[in-house]
């Protein structure tokens, strides 16, 4: 009885050996699985930054040539009214001219 007695503890004992080594491996497991998605979060995280500053800097450099071809646009633009108005100016002035000289306009 007392053989039989020590073959369970010894049994109880072996048994709880390889649950806490079980235990072990899986902690180890998951810890090394944490360290793996975190090296990957960060790593998606740092390629996201990059990928976002690029587009980022595209964008402004887009912007930068649109606002120089606006201004461009304007300043032609603005050319063009001052030319028209320079043009009208001369012609009422020719008118007045005429007028003030007793030729018919």
């Amino acid at each position: 009885m007392q053989h039989v007695v020590e073959q369970v503890l010894q049994a109880e004992s072996e048994a709880k050996a390889r649950i806490d080594a079980a235990k072990q491996r899986a902690a180890e497991t998951r810890a090394a699985a944490d360290s793996s998605v975190a090296e990957l979060v960060a790593s998606v995280r740092e390629r996201s930054t990059a990928a976002s500053a690029e587009r980022l800097e595209r964008a402004r450099g887009q912007a930068r040539e649109l606002l120089a071809q606006a201004r461009a646009e304007d300043e032609a633009a603005g050319a063009a009214l001052l030319e028209s108005a320079a043009a009208r100016t001369d012609g009422i002035v020719s008118r007045i001219v005429a007028l003030i000289r007793g030729q018919p306009g």
